[in-house]
């Protein structure tokens, strides 16, 4: 039980005592969780790739449009709609 004392950040990050320097990202899973993250999953096509390409979901579905509609990053450079993403902090 998360409890009801957890509430979210609302001030800005570094009015916090959190520290940010080791934020990033990993294109596909970085952890192995087989039968659903694995080497095994399926994504968008990893053609042109300029980095290792992590574990992907087994759930990736080329025919649903929630894994193919374009949508305009604002804040992310290479990212694809239907790929994996694990992002640590």
């Amino acid at each position: 039980d998360a409890g009801e004392w957890r509430v979210p950040i609302t001030e800005r990050y570094n009015q916090t005592d959190l520290c940010a320097v080791n934020v990033h990202w990993h294109l596909g899973a970085e952890h192995l969780s087989e039968g659903q993250f694995d080497e095994n999953g399926k994504g968008p096509s990893s053609d042109g790739y300029k980095y290792r390409l992590g574990h992907r979901c087994h759930f990736y579905d080329e025919a649903d449009p929630k894994f193919t509609t374009p949508y305009e990053w604002k804040h992310c450079k290479d990212m694809h709609v239907g790929e994996n993403y694990e992002v640590h902090w």
